[in-house]
């Protein structure tokens, strides 16, 4: 930049720096956690929203990591582990994800085995932030009575 004043002329260098914005799921509930199903249970997930600073949510991707896939991905997410997520989407039977809300819902109508998913937001200049969770789906057994849990003390009385 040059800056003339009068017979001074003065030039200026100036270095812009811009931060790249940062997403964040932040100490999401669904970080790392284990949901375990069985058939006929009726259910809602809902997917969290990312914040996100000085940038526009583009979209959201939810990606599954097929059952036998699952070896790879229990020594954690290093990056020979994130190639196993293909992009496709297995859901537990029964369950469909909405886009439009961010969530898994439906009713559970078949078994799925443990399956790795990973929740991502990008945004409008291509950051990331991701999240990953697991789920699986059994049956119910017919004809045997749960009964609620009990709780039993013991100590002093």
């Amino acid at each position: 930049m040059t800056f003339v004043n009068g017979p001074t002329v003065t030039e200026y260098t100036v270095d812009i720096t811009r931060t790249a914005p940062q997403l964040s799921f932040g100490a999401s509930d669904i970080d790392g956690r284990a949901y375990i199903y069985r058939t006929g249970d009726d259910v809602t997930l809902q997917l969290p929203q990312v914040s996100v600073s000085d940038a526009t949510v583009r979209y959201y991707t939810l990606t599954s990591a097929a059952p036998a896939q699952q070896q790879s991905l229990s020594i954690g997410l290093s990056n020979a582990g994130l190639e196993a997520f293909d992009g496709t989407l297995t859901l537990p039977p029964g369950l469909t994800y909405n886009e439009d809300d961010r969530t898994v819902s439906g009713t559970i109508s078949g078994v799925l085995d443990p399956t790795n998913y990973i929740w991502t937001a990008v945004d409008e200049h291509g950051g990331t932030d991701s999240v990953q969770f697991s789920m699986q789906a059994l049956t119910t057994a017919s004809g045997i009575d749960v009964e609620p849990a009990r709780t039993v003390s013991f100590g002093a009385a």
